[in-house]
């Protein structure tokens, strides 16, 4: 991986794209660069990025690091592709054609399966770090927030519900942030396959869950309605 050598932790860049909690964006030409945080373990960071880097070909649908940013030396971030996306909670929508849902949906738990392979999980994973391009392929963002290990329960309701919003065109991500609710959402909505993959330890993500199945939009607005905002 190329490395970037910098005088400074705010480097001379187009603008300023996102500040949070533990980094800063910057903006150059059809390049993001992160620049992480004092207060961030820059080691796990850079262990992080070199698995990826190892693992590249294994990775496709996931916006992964060109380039490692250092400072005299020292790691504080990297560069990644710019895309030309939208959150994908705005497929969470009716006015998105079924179809495209679907074929997005495909899209995405064909990425979750290449991370579980590897066993990654996302540990900040919400609609803001999932994306949609202009040809509506779903990228996976944020990728110095993966880590190794088992799958949690958690992290697999956060996976179904992101599927189920794209299969109904409901934003339950938003919607429903209890996992007490969450676990009744999916029990509702899930076909076999879903339910096997959630309370399976050896459960899969598999084509079964999403072929040919819509949940129904009335049951949607009575779960929702009943556990949203829980």
């Amino acid at each position: 991986m190329n490395i970037i050598n910098l005088d400074s932790k705010k480097p001379n860049l187009d603008r300023l794209n996102h500040q949070g909690s533990e980094s800063t964006i910057y903006i150059c030409g059809n390049r993001l660069y992160k620049i992480f945080n004092d207060d961030v373990n820059l080691q796990l960071k850079e262990q992080s990025i070199d698995f990826l880097d190892e693992n590249r070909d294994s990775l496709r649908g996931v916006i992964m690091p060109i380039e490692k940013i250092k400072v005299n030396g020292s790691f504080v971030g990297h560069s990644m592709n710019r895309y030309d996306c939208s959150p994908i909670d705005s497929y969470f929508s009716s006015n998105v054609s079924f179809a495209d849902r679907y074929m997005c949906s495909i899209d995405l738990m064909s990425t979750f399966n290449r991370m579980n392979h590897l066993g990654l999980e996302h540990d900040d994973f919400h609609t803001d770090n999932v994306l949609i391009d202009q040809k509506g392929i779903p990228l996976i963002g944020d990728c110095t927030s993966f880590k190794p290990g088992d799958l949690s329960l958690r992290y697999k309701q956060e996976q179904l519900i992101m599927l189920l919003s794209l299969l109904s065109g409901y934003n339950l991500m938003n919607e429903v942030n209890n996992s007490v609710c969450i676990s009744e959402i999916i029990d509702n909505l899930g076909n076999s396959s879903m339910l096997d993959y959630y309370y399976k330890p050896d459960g899969i993500l598999s084509h079964k869950m999403l072929y040919n199945f819509k949940p129904d939009t009335a049951k949607v607005n009575s779960l929702v309605k009943q556990y949203g905002g829980m």
